[in-house]
């Protein structure tokens, strides 16, 4: 794994294979308890895995799904907080956004990881981190990783 830092970004190059956890164990503390993430990537880059890794490593207990289909998905963790998992990449318009009332989630002040961010980013808060992963040709991940505090 190579990690590159400076103030406001990281880049990591990693292989597929590496400890996962460690990873997001490496995000969660860059993240300077940020909440809301936004992780961009192609079909297959490793979204749903790197946000499960990531609410591992929070201690969700349960399993952690995409919601494609459903739009958001919620996990616990430690009694009562909570984690807001969004897939935009089936939602087809801004109503849609609003009727999951998508202000209660990201106001919450609970994480808010969002697969698809770029199709509704002008909704997004101010204050987020932003990860994107892109899969080299040598089938190893590179995260760019930009914090907007």
């Amino acid at each position: 794994m190579y990690i590159f830092t400076s103030k406001y970004n990281k880049i990591i190059i990693y292989n597929k294979l590496i400890n996962l956890l460690e990873l997001s164990n490496i995000i969660i503390k860059y993240s300077n308890n940020i909440k809301i993430w936004l992780i961009n990537g192609s079909l297959g880059s490793g979204k749903t895995t790197l946000i499960s890794n990531v609410c591992k490593q929070l201690g969700v207990k349960s399993i952690i799904n995409s919601p494609t289909y459903s739009y958001v998905n919620e996990y616990k963790y430690n009694k009562f907080k909570k984690i807001y998992h969004f897939d935009f990449y089936k939602i087809k318009n801004y109503n849609d956004i609003f009727n999951i009332d998508y202000e209660y989630y990201f106001y919450s002040g609970n994480y808010c990881f969002i697969e698809w961010p770029l199709r509704f980013y002008n909704i997004i808060p101010d204050k987020h981190l932003f990860i994107n992963i892109k899969v080299n040709l040598n089938n190893t991940r590179t995260l760019k990783i930009n914090l907007f505090p």
